[in-house]
């Protein structure tokens, strides 16, 4: 990527990264992981012009995001 000044690279992360929730430390801790790393690749190939971003999307109402929540009430 050094030799592509103007590449850009983009890390997929997570809401989670950013708002801790129960039940949910390791996968929270990674995502934290995710958006750390995303930073300091940004200060190291900010000389040779390369962006590297990461992507935070929230939560997406899916069939799995019921059975979490129909779960979660046990």
């Amino acid at each position: 990527m050094k030799d592509r000044p103007g590449a850009t690279i983009i890390n997929m992360a997570s809401r989670a990264g950013k708002v801790a929730k129960g039940g949910q430390a390791a996968y929270c801790v990674a995502k934290t992981g995710v958006i750390m790393l995303t930073k300091c690749m940004a200060i190291e190939f900010a000389p040779y012009q390369v962006r590297v971003n990461a992507v935070c999307p929230g939560q997406i109402q899916t069939d799995l995001r019921e059975w979490d929540i129909s779960w979660s009430r046990w």
